[in-house]
């Protein structure tokens, strides 16, 4: 096998592991000598030396305070390392694209400057006689509680083996002295027996040891080596060769808790096995880091009840999977493969690679195949803020042009990287171990990994139907088919994809179960138009009218309802609704639905919705999906009861421009109009029953609301917590946008309202 190539295996080497990037300012530690950027350090220190000071109990004389992050070996001084900083340079020299920019290394120069002390000074007040009395007092009090409680443990076990060989003794010789008289030899054939039996039980002891080694081997490697698991075993191995002291002081922190030996004495299990017990149990402990962020060298009360209580909840688990797992090889014990072990499988846990977010996993994140070994992830905020991985252009269309434009310079150079949105489902069963996280599972991590395309608005796996546009976000936008049907999805047309990779023969790739389905109205395009994109083709969809039951073409347009469910679809979703064009000027003509309420006027459905034109046209992939006629009033049409049961009133707004020295809102002024409207839809709201005549004139409102439309300029992302502003990303159109206060447009986007800074935004021609 070729080995890697140098500069591959260089850079891992010269990648600081605190901040994941390339080394600067290194610094060496002393004594484990691993190596990282100076700023870094620096921080590191700093951070440890405010946990030290700010502690409730300070660290006891001698106890380290500053340590490796990622040994946490105890630091006495930091050094520069020639040799490592010549291998920086000479890498630096022979990849110049490397290394950090002027920016970066101005900020990092602002926390560190070569010569400057990393280690901080503690600042933490000496004890007083009293104080360090009390605290030799309490270690004492708690070392006599541990020798205590150890002592009573083998001693229970010990005085009742004692007892039963007594007994069996003292039996035996009354025995032995009646029969001596009669046959002198059989005491020596007892004896002989005897030694026999207890030679037999320690084979059997031997032997059973030896298979359950065996099958441990098994087990491990029936698991699938992952890189995680390779780290945890690397760490481990580690761990215990730092040396016999820190191992032993482990043990005693675990084997002293008088709580981890009642429990294991008082289960079934024989006295033989309570040290075995106790080994398996310990090694459980560790693997499922139940120590984590507990000081074992400097355990005082608080720590020793939180110990216990990890200890006790951990075995207590560890007994009900036991107990579960023999009644289930009771129940399937007919089956041939009933003594087959479960395979355990590590939970990923995934770390942002731009902003250090831990555990990720669960959310939707994008990785990159190639950059750190395939282990290069960042979270979905860091995406849409444009933070991709080591070699990418940006979102889209907009990267390949970037991309095309470097190659007319350099045609060697190589295609940018791709990120791939992906996401794990949670396992089903609780999550236990340190802070509530699962390290082991029995459900495979990669049956419950969703990967492709997800709905940019509620995020849901949309692999089977994915609604993709070609402007919001330069093409790297798109919506699943909930969403589409509902209105919460852009304006733009849209072309629908399904997941169908190439080397598939018809049979949709296997999914997990909650994965969404394909619509039963949709159905792959064939054709010379029909173009794939990736592993995604175009789909047709051919609907059928909810009114007079006949398939509706892609190419006639149909009325939609956001709200309405479909009869003829079984577990049919709102949205999921649509009336031919035939069929819906005969319920007018029919009076089923009234002139006001029909297609020239607020276009409502036989329930009363406003209902949208919809159609496809033919274009570049496939047909795409186009809003003919939007919603009648738009999104910011409100609704208002009056005292007539019978009717609604509608009200909306209006920009009405003004002289600006005779308006005080910079001579934009919104005008309320309102209309009445009967709530039975073949009913019509007559002048008569309006409260002014005024409402009698009042014509309907345009397609799509009023207010201005615009284009976004640039992307705008909330932060987290403020609903009441507008996210979009590039290129989003944005409707029924009016002036809040010259900085600040209220508009609507994929169906919601909200705010947004006005330099975002390019406002259109049309806007009322």
């Amino acid at each position: 096998m070729d080995s890697p190539r140098p500069a591959v295996d260089l850079e891992k080497e010269l990648t600081c592991s605190i901040c994941t990037e390339l080394l600067y300012q290194p610094l060496t530690l002393l004594d484990c000598l691993h190596t990282f950027c100076g700023a870094c350090l620096k921080e590191w220190f700093s951070w440890q030396a405010a946990a030290a000071e700010n502690a409730q109990s300070p660290p006891a004389p001698g106890a380290p305070v500053f340590t490796c992050p990622a040994c946490r070996a105890p630091v006495r001084d930091t050094r520069h390392n020639a040799t490592v900083a010549t291998l920086l340079d000479m890498f630096l020299a022979a990849n110049p694209d490397k290394a950090k920019t002027d920016d970066e290394k101005e900020e990092m120069n602002k926390k560190y400057k070569p010569g400057d002390r990393v280690i901080p000074k503690l600042n933490i007040a000496e004890k007083t006689p009293e104080q360090r009395r009390l605290e030799e007092e309490e270690r004492r009090l708690i070392r006599e509680v541990r020798e205590l409680s150890l002592r009573e443990a083998v001693a229970g076990s010990g005085a009742s083996q004692s007892s039963s060989r007594r007994r069996r003794d003292e039996s035996r010789s009354g025995e032995g002295r009646t029969r001596r008289s009669r046959d002198p030899s059989r005491e020596s054939r007892n004896t002989e027996t005897r030694a026999r039996d207890t030679r037999e039980r320690e084979r059997r002891r031997q032997a059973a040891d030896e298979e359950n080694r065996r099958r441990a081997e098994q087990n491990v490697l029936l698991q699938p080596e992952t890189a995680s698991a390779a780290e945890s075993r690397r760490h481990r191995s580690e761990s215990r060769q730092r040396g016999d002291d820190a191992s032993e002081m482990r043990r005693r922190h675990i084997e002293h808790q008088s709580s981890l030996r009642s429990l294991i004495s008082s289960s079934d299990v024989g006295s033989l096995d309570i040290e075995r017990e106790v080994e398996e149990f310990a090694r459980q402990i560790q693997e499922e880091g139940l120590l984590d962020g507990l000081d074992l060298d400097n355990i005082d009360l608080t720590n020793n009840d939180e110990l216990s209580r990890r200890i006790t909840e951990a075995y207590r688990r560890r007994q009900r999977e036991r107990s579960r797992h023999e009644t289930g090889r009771r129940s399937n014990a007919s089956s041939p493969g009933h003594q087959r072990q479960r395979q355990l499988y590590p939970e990923p846990s995934i770390t942002c690679s731009r902003c250090g977010r831990e555990h990720i996993e669960y959310e939707l994140y994008y990785n990159c195949t190639t950059c750190k070994d395939g282990d290069w992830n960042i979270c979905l905020t860091c995406y849409r803020q444009g933070k991709g991985c080591l070699y990418w252009f940006g979102f889209g269309d907009a990267g390949w042009a970037k991309w095309e434009a470097a190659r007319k310079t350099d045609p060697t150079l190589p295609e940018p990287h791709r990120l791939w949105a992906v996401r794990y489902l949670q396992p089903k069963r609780i999550p236990g171990g340190a802070e509530g996280r699962k390290t082991l599972t029995t459900e495979d991590p990669e049956a419950r990994l969703q990967s492709g395309a997800f709905c940019a608005r509620c995020l849901v796996w949309a692999n089977e139907c994915y609604w993709r546009c070609g402007v919001c976000n330069d093409a790297d936008w798109g919506f699943c088919n909930d969403c589409v049907n509902q209105g919460r999805s852009c304006t733009h047309p849209l072309l629908p994809l399904t997941y169908q990779p190439a080397q598939s023969t018809g049979t949709p790739p296997q999914s997990p179960p909650r994965s969404p389905i394909r619509p039963s109205s949709a159905s792959i395009m064939t054709g010379p138009n029909a173009l794939s994109f990736g592993s995604f083709r175009p789909l047709t969809f051919t609907t059928r009218c909810d009114i007079c039951r006949v398939p509706i073409p892609p190419a006639q347009s149909r009325y939609h309802c956001y709200w309405c469910v479909s009869s003829l679809v079984p577990d049919s979703k709102p949205g999921d609704y649509d009336i031919c064009q035939r069929c819906y000027p005969s319920l007018v003509a029919t009076k089923t639905i009234s002139v006001e309420n029909g297609p020239d006027g607020w276009r409502r459905c036989p329930q009363g919705h406003r209902m949208v034109v919809v159609g496809f046209q033919d274009g570049k992939g496939g047909q795409w999906r186009n809003v003919v006629q939007d919603l009648v009033g738009g999104r910011k049409l409100q609704i208002a009861n009056v005292d007539d049961a019978a009717l609604l009133q509608y009200y909306w707004y209006e920009l009405e421009e003004r002289p600006q020295e005779s308006s005080t809102e910079k001579g934009h002024h919104y005008a309320r109009r309102e209309r009445l409207v009967a709530k039975d839809v073949s009913a019509t709201a007559t002048p008569a029953a309006s409260p002014s005549a005024a409402n009698a004139v009042v014509p309907f409102p345009p397609d799509g609301g009023t207010g201005w439309r615009a284009t976004a300029r640039w992307a705008w992302y909330p932060a987290p917590g403020a609903d009441d502003e507008l996210l979009f990303p590039r290129g989003a159109e944005i409707r029924e946008i009016e002036d809040v206060n010259g900085e600040w447009y209220h508009g609507v986007y994929m169906g919601t309202k909200g705010l947004f800074p006005a330099p975002y935004v390019r406002i259109l021609d049309g806007g009322s």
